[in-house]
């Protein structure tokens, strides 16, 4: 039977990720009454915090999606052809280094031990995230094995404001047993797309709503190429790579004859896309297919793939053997003499925002339909129709996730609650309707300007003052032992580095 027991919360919080988690610490910090009155709860549909971190998660959260597919632009059946693409909600594959250093990842009230590397490992942060729940006591709060399925504000009756999405009123969360735990119970199925109840769903009221699921949600890939069902190989998106050997384990029983190389071609030349092909590039024969080259980060990502005449510009089209032909590039002697037939595609061509526990009507106020960037958030938080409703850890292109996602919860836990007006709200929106996208902070210019302006509305230190007390000196000592032992992480940065320039 249905559990519609309804325990009321103050705040509720969707993923245990390191905004997750911050948000949770820094709001019992704020209201340690909550704490005594279990008044936030934590949503998380894994066994573990860390968010993308939690490695272990990839294997829990039964996660591979079987929805994404790729039509043939040039196919005239109907319905046309279309190509399954293997994605994951768990997109941290082996041997992976962060590519922020360690003295930008850690929070500011638990550096990270010295002898974890400059680029820490997928494990290291995961047993960072989790050292950290457990020093600041988070776990009580904290429901693993838990998936949202519905997140709903209840209609307020107010006279003139009858409406959903109102700051009055209530959220109603319906949350079940993620699926692989309800695989535990024969007789239960779990449908988060159409929020079929379950023996097993619970319900609770919260006031607020504040959303901590990062941006990997959703993998992205073309809606068409032109002859993709010439290809007879594997497709997957760059989250549901694991290492090279899975890949060649599971292209191989596929193979008749084993050629010198398996051939790959990696859509997408970002950062992503540029170490998946360096790691690769020892075992298989790599090509990697960018929009346009750019000095950054191409020139610094994948200078060594262009002198090897690696490097095409877009897909043209697949031929009915199975060869990619390009935008730029079919002209080079080297692609005449030696076609390049691909035994693996995969796209490393990003996300798109997705929140399928949102009402349609919430959905579409804060995410373009394209799912491309986020709109209408005050201060890049909260819902401007709807302040009840926030999301953390949104912008992207941050110098320091870590110091964006404490500032934003310094202003929420001493502002966040407050009346905002929708004039005063909008007037801060509007003053960013001229960037390119409003979630991209352009690295380090944007993101000092947030940080302080931040830093003003709640009366803590600036960027400058915060990052000298706290980030500074154990960054220049993390530089300094690297110049002084090159080896290991340092070493790989150095031979980039050292490409780029010569290829200038």
């Amino acid at each position: 039977m249905t559990d519609r027991t309804s325990k009321d919360l103050e705040v509720a919080i969707i993923g245990a990720g390191p905004s997750g988690i911050q948000a949770a610490k820094a709001i019992l910090e704020a209201f340690p009454k909550w704490r005594e009155e279990a008044a936030i709860a934590v949503f998380e549909e894994s066994g573990d915090v860390g968010g993308i971190w939690n490695r272990d998660g990839r294997n829990q959260r039964g996660n591979y999606t079987p929805d994404l597919h790729i039509a043939d632009a040039a196919s005239k059946q109907a319905p046309p052809f279309t190509l399954p693409v293997a994605s994951s909600t768990q997109p941290i594959y082996e041997d992976l280094s962060a590519n922020v250093p360690r003295d930008l990842l850690n929070f500011q009230d638990m550096p990270f031990p010295r002898d974890v590397p400059m680029f820490p490992k997928p494990h290291q942060l995961g047993t960072y995230f989790r050292e950290y729940a457990k020093r600041f006591e988070l776990s009580p709060f904290i429901q693993f094995h838990t998936t949202v399925v519905e997140c709903t504000k209840q209609q307020q009756d107010d006279g003139d404001s009858q409406r959903e999405g109102a700051s009055g009123g209530a959220w109603t969360i319906m949350v079940t047993p993620s699926r692989n735990t309800q695989l535990e119970h024969e007789n239960d199925t779990m449908d988060t797309e159409n929020a079929k109840e379950t023996s097993q769903t619970r319900f609770y009221t919260s006031k607020r709503v504040l959303v901590c699921t990062g941006h990997h949600r959703k993998a992205f890939v073309p809606s068409t190429i032109a002859g993709i069902r010439h290809f007879r190989g594997i497709a997957l998106h760059s989250s549901a790579f694991q290492s090279p050997e899975a890949c060649i384990a599971s292209i191989g029983s596929q193979r008749r004859n084993s050629p010198p190389a398996l051939k790959l071609l990696i859509v997408g030349g970002s950062i992503s896309g540029a170490d998946i092909a360096k790691t690769c590039a020892k075992t298989m024969d790599v090509a990697v297919s960018v929009r346009r080259w750019r000095t950054i980060p191409h020139k610094l990502l994948l200078s060594s793939f262009r002198k090897q005449g690696k490097i095409r510009t877009g897909i043209s089209h697949i031929d009915e053997d199975g060869v990619v032909h390009f935008n730029n590039g079919d002209d080079d002697s080297d692609m005449m003499q030696h076609p390049f037939r691909p035994d693996i595609i995969l796209f490393a061509t990003g996300y798109r925002y997705a929140y399928p526990f949102l009402s349609t009507r919430h959905h579409d106020a804060v995410c373009e339909a394209d799912g491309f960037k986020m709109k209408d958030l005050y201060l890049r938080m909260l819902h401007r129709d709807d302040p009840s409703l926030g999301f953390i850890g949104i912008p992207t292109q941050v110098m320091s996730p870590m110091m964006m996602i404490e500032t934003q919860m310094h202003w929420y836990v001493r502002q966040g609650s407050c009346d905002l007006s929708k004039e005063t709200m909008q007037k801060e929106i509007d003053a960013r309707k001229d960037d390119a996208t409003q979630d991209s902070m352009q690295l380090i210019p944007g993101f000092i300007v947030y940080f302080n302006q931040m830093a003003r509305l709640t009366g803590t230190q600036g960027f400058w003052r915060s990052f000298y007390k706290h980030r500074l000196f154990p960054l220049l000592s993390s530089i300094w032992t690297l110049c002084i032992w090159p080896q290991g992480d340092g070493a790989s940065m150095k031979n980039d580095i050292s490409d780029a320039r010569k290829d200038q």
